[in-house]
């Protein structure tokens, strides 16, 4: 019989955050390291915050897989925390992943990773656009999102509302001044 309440994976993954708070905060002196507070693992040093969500794998499940809920809801999170200033518009954002196996990006991350400029962010964003949703309609009564998921939708709406292009490229986009975090 399956045990619903018990949870070892999602255990698993706050004490890895946990750890990795840990090995943060023994790395350098004069930094402030928080688990849970701006996000999964933040590191404040020098007047800037490094938010890191920090994922542990230890099933098929593949937190950068084009369609995963985790991936778009890590997406989505940052966006509103830049929103509402709970974060900098400066963070560096990082996506950690922990896995017991190796797990391959979708299209959409390995594109996203490899936008270094305003105008590849744009061209990803915009990619991702038509990969999630396929070609834009001519008919705008069309619900270009009714066939999503329910688990992600309302991320992908919000993500993809032209609105936040600014701040979902400067989220897509590694900031070069910041690579050296």
């Amino acid at each position: 019989m399956s045990n619903k309440t018990l949870v070892p994976d999602k255990l698993q993954g706050y004490l890895l955050q946990v750890r990795h708070m840990l090995y943060e905060l023994i790395s350098v002196d004069d930094r402030v390291v928080s688990v849970e507070k701006l996000d999964d693992v933040a590191v404040e040093i020098d007047g800037k915050v490094i938010a890191e969500q920090v994922k542990s794998v230890t099933s098929s499940n593949n937190p950068i897989a084009e369609r995963s809920v985790v991936f778009w809801k890590t997406l989505y999170n940052w966006c509103t925390y830049i929103e509402d200033g709970s974060l900098p518009s400066g963070a560096v954002l990082r996506f950690v992943v922990v896995a017991n196996r190796t797990i391959t990006p979708g299209s959409i991350q390995e594109t996203f990773k490899n936008a270094h400029s305003d105008a590849e962010a744009q061209k990803a964003l915009a990619g991702a656009k038509v990969s999630i949703l396929g070609t834009t309609p001519d008919d705008l009564a069309i619900d270009l999102y009714a066939d999503l998921s329910d688990a992600y939708r309302d991320y992908i709406k919000y993500l993809f509302d032209d609105r936040r292009a600014e701040i979902v490229c400067d989220i897509i986009r590694p900031c070069l001044k910041n690579s050296k975090g």
